[in-house]
């Protein structure tokens, strides 16, 4: 499915992310190996409130080259990973739930 973002679309996109009370827009492309990427396919959907059906985000649809992409970048990493201490993960955690925590709204 190649879905196009419409100026209507994104609008739409934009104020219901605003609303949500996000800091940062959604980023809509593939992170694989520390980069964003687009989907190869160029294919697109668009995510949905259950609510109301409005528009929350398009995403990037992963295709084959792109999950390939990510298996290899996981692959690449497996060897550091696996030999980081616990509490050097957990201190990655950390970090990562700081920033996640930034971009969610409280309820």
């Amino acid at each position: 499915m190649r879905v196009s973002l419409s100026t209507s679309n994104a609008s739409n996109i934009q104020r219901a992310q605003e609303t949500a009370g996000l800091k940062k827009a959604i980023r809509h492309q593939l992170f694989i190996g520390r980069k964003f990427f687009d989907a190869e396919s160029g294919e697109t959907l668009t995510s949905v409130n259950p609510h109301d059906n409005s528009p929350i985000a398009d995403v990037a649809m992963a295709g084959k080259a792109n999950v390939d992409k990510a298996v290899a970048a996981a692959k690449a990493a497996f060897p550091v990973w696996a030999r980081t201490g616990a509490s050097e993960r957990g201190a990655i955690r950390e970090l990562l739930q700081r920033a996640l925590d930034g971009t969610r709204p409280t309820v």
